[in-house]
């Protein structure tokens, strides 16, 4: 096994031997059967912290890489998942979701690696900052074919422990941040440092020569955020700077008629396409 090693991606792919194996569907006139398929590519999303300029993710992001690329911890988290299924997972789904005695389909006994492997397929695989004992936390999303399977299974994980399970769209990180005895509001907390971010436009970084994804966003905002300081000079010689269509300062447009800021409107007005 080689150890992971980053180039400036925070998103990459790699193949995770026991997850490397899935089943799809198979029309035939006999029905729907499940051909065994191999070659499964499995995204890697590296989370980065806000106005955190370090080129590399953290350590405790790395050795999760690690832990994972080998065989015999992905077999310790497959069965570690399996477990959580039948404890917490089908638990729940059949006394909030879904009722098993309407929909028995949706609960297929896992019990083997063959079981885990015919239902789900691991698509993603996000990196979370946060971490203990030098692992960071993580969590893998799923297509599945048992459950709710058209909204798919997030299941948040340290080392080969779970912790919480969701949709696709992740969990509620109530659990996670209940075990790391964090503050409940930190998304509150996050949309209060956005609508006070001042405009500043980021330069990727030497090493690699790439934006960090909080950067990406940050430059993303822009536009508005010189806006919302009155920083027109700034916004208009962004505007003229051709980085963004012009059709992307339409709504911008439109607010500084309405706030009658003179100077932004007598140039976004010579834009036929914003007319």
């Amino acid at each position: 096994m080689k150890d992971f090693k980053f180039s400036g991606d925070w998103s990459t792919y790699i193949n995770l031997h026991y997850f490397d194996t899935y089943y799809s569907k198979k029309y035939s006139a006999n029905g729907v059967e499940l051909e065994k398929q191999k070659g499964n590519e499995v995204e890697i999303v590296f989370a980065d912290e806000y106005d955190d300029f370090d080129p590399d993710p953290k350590v405790e992001q790395i050795n999760t890489i690690n832990f994972l690329l080998d065989n015999k911890n992905q077999l310790s988290v497959i069965e570690s998942i399996i477990e959580y299924l039948n404890e917490v997972i089908y638990p729940y789904y059949k006394e909030e979701i879904f009722l098993e005695e309407e929909y028995p389909q949706l609960y297929p006994q896992i019990a083997t690696l063959e079981d885990f492997q015919k239902h789900f397929k691991l698509y993603q695989i996000s990196i979370y900052t946060l971490n203990k004992e030098e692992r960071a936390y993580y969590c893998l999303y799923f297509d599945v074919k048992l459950l709710d399977n058209e909204h798919g299974l997030s299941i948040e994980i340290h080392k080969n422990r779970c912790i919480d399970h969701g949709s696709s769209d992740g969990t509620d990180g109530y659990n996670l941040a209940e075990e790391l005895n964090l503050q409940q509001n930190a998304r509150d907390l996050m949309h209060q440092i956005i609508d006070h971010e001042k405009p500043v436009l980021h330069k990727p970084g030497p090493k690699y020569g790439v934006l960090k994804p909080w950067q990406i966003d940050a430059n993303e905002r822009f536009a508005y955020n010189a806006y919302k300081t009155n920083e027109d000079d700034l916004l208009i010689e962004y505007i003229n700077s051709g980085i963004k269509d012009i059709t992307y300062f339409k709504h911008i447009y439109e607010m500084a008629k309405k706030d009658g800021r003179g100077k932004l409107v007598s140039v976004l007005k010579e834009y036929e396409e914003l007319n």
